[in-house]
């Protein structure tokens, strides 16, 4: 579950992609392998205000830390985040 507040989300992802945002919505998300549950919780998911490639950005937070992952022509949905983050070893 996200303890972090909308502006303390937005505060992260301006110091990590340099862009201002707005909340859009909070999208659940379950990630599976094998049927096995290997993540779930909320996606939070902030339009972009100001930056050159991407409109928008997915968002969580565990245990303190903020992962944000942009949307991209691999990136497409906050599930897609989820899976990438997975993949590249920020989030086990």
């Amino acid at each position: 579950m996200n303890r972090l507040s909308i502006p303390g989300f937005q505060h992260a992802i301006k110091a990590l992609y340099g862009a201002s945002s707005t909340f859009d919505r909070r999208v659940r998300v379950l990630e599976e392998l094998d049927g096995e549950a290997v993540w779930h919780g909320d996606v939070l998911v902030f339009r972009l205000l100001d930056h050159p490639r991407s409109p928008c950005c997915y968002a969580w937070e565990e245990e303190g830390e903020v992962t944000a992952i942009l949307h991209d022509d691999l990136v497409q949905s906050p599930a897609d985040a989820v899976r990438a983050a997975l993949g590249s070893g920020q989030i086990d």
